[in-house]
């Protein structure tokens, strides 16, 4: 899913036009890097920024 959403992001003329295609691999690299290490941190919990209380 996320792979779908980075190459429609990557076809829109407007992120076309400002971001490379090498910023745009590298930035969804990095957010896989960061949702993996959250889940190996603390796979149990949702946080306390998805707390609604």
């Amino acid at each position: 899913m996320q792979l779908w959403v980075f190459w429609r992001a990557a076809s829109v003329p407007f992120v076309r036009q400002r971001i490379t295609l090498k910023q745009l691999i590298l930035s969804d690299v990095l957010l896989w890097a960061l949702f993996l290490f959250g889940r190996v941190v603390n796979p149990q919990d949702s946080g306390f920024m998805a707390a609604a209380n």
